[in-house]
């Protein structure tokens, strides 16, 4: 049994924010589009008189970000491992700052996974060989205002089951019912994941030692996802700096390949 998978995925994404701030002044203020907040500078003052000497007190208190850093355009890489590149424009005085930070990731994989379960049996005899784990499952009951947790278990196994027949002119004849399951965590639901299975059941015929290809199952997966901001992310070649893009791509092939060989009825035993 052959199982072949081949992924590809790509994002790209964009956060821009844009900084307008006057000079540290009384009365000057600023502000980062998307929620950030500048307070602007406040000055006080006191004065006293103490033996006819008149003394004044001055207090300058400069201008702070109240709030955090924020974003106008927030639209990044979901994977926080792919490569940034951030650019920060701004003018002379330096009191209009646009900053954009574009993100990217693009990951290929290919994986193939071989199992070659093997059994012996009798002419006419059914034969059955297994291999797998039990997943616990928790299961609740309430009876009479009273909860009661159970653990439970199902199989994910890899399991062949054979009825070999030899035919007079050699060959061998087979009923087969081959069963590959595996539990799929990415949908597990409070934990406990559904199991996934792929079944082929079927009647062959096959010479001594010839191999031939019982099954195949292919599936593949094509999704293509954009959130963008309204307008701004139609405008033609700058509309990538509003958007986020995903493109995704699965695909995956299993094949079971059936092999029987006649052995002497006499085993010998040394």
């Amino acid at each position: 049994m052959v199982e072949a998978n081949d992924t590809f995925n790509r994002e790209l994404g964009v956060k821009m924010n844009f900084l307008t701030r006057r000079a540290q002044q009384i009365g000057g203020t600023g502000a980062y589009i998307g929620g950030g907040a500048y307070a602007p500078p406040t000055s006080t003052s006191s004065s006293t008189i103490t033996g006819g000497v008149v003394t004044t007190n001055e207090t300058f208190t400069p201008g702070v970000q109240t709030t955090a850093n924020a974003v106008g355009v927030n639209l990044p890489s979901f994977t926080s491992t792919g490569g940034t590149l951030a650019l920060s424009l701004f003018n002379s005085s330096l009191t209009r700052i646009l900053n954009l930070e574009l993100s990217a990731l693009e990951s290929d994989g290919v994986g193939k996974i071989i199992s070659s379960p093997r059994v012996i049996t009798a002419n006419n005899v059914k034969a059955k060989i297994e291999d797998g784990t039990e997943i616990p499952y928790v299961t609740t009951q309430t009876s009479g205002g009273a909860v009661t947790q159970t653990v439970a278990f199902k199989s994910a196994k890899l399991s062949l089951e054979v009825t070999p027949q030899i035919t007079p002119e050699g060959t061998v004849r087979m009923v087969l019912v081959v069963k590959k399951e595996e539990p799929d965590y990415t949908r597990a639901i409070l934990g406990n994941p559904p199991i996934k299975s792929s079944i082929v059941e079927t009647n062959v015929v096959v010479e001594n030692g010839g191999t031939v290809v019982i099954g195949g199952v292919f599936v593949t997966d094509s999704q293509n996802s954009v959130e963008k901001v309204p307008v701004l992310g139609d405008i033609p070649f700058f509309g990538w700096m509003f958007k986020y893009k995903n493109e995704l791509g699965k695909r995956r092939e299993l094949l079971v390949f059936i092999t029987p060989r006649i052995v002497s009825d006499k085993l010998r035993f040394d």
